[in-house]
């Protein structure tokens, strides 16, 4: 003989960060705006989490990249440098 349940209702998720993660730390946007995370199943708010915009993503990823990573950095075209120097030839 079958037997009925009832149904689960869902509880509510472990939000553990609502923040940007830019240069390895956890901050709020420096707009201070925030958008609603909704939970799919039961439709209710269950974050409000900072939204990034223009001045967050400069922050996280200047113009270059970091270090020797991108041209127009510390030292300019003598950035490319080791990135455009043969390091090995195979022929077959």
């Amino acid at each position: 003989m079958a037997t009925a349940t009832a149904p689960v209702k869902p509880g509510r998720p472990a939000i553990h960060q609502t923040q940007l993660f830019i240069g390895g730390q956890w901050v709020p946007a420096k707009s201070g705006k925030t958008f609603d995370t909704i939970n799919p199943a039961t439709e209710e708010v269950i974050a409000q989490v900072a939204e990034g915009d223009a001045a967050d993503v400069d922050a996280a990823a200047p113009f270059g990249g970091f270090k020797q990573s991108g041209f127009g950095r510390e030292l300019g075209e003598r950035g490319l440098d080791p990135y455009l120097e043969t390091k090995t030839v195979t022929v077959s």
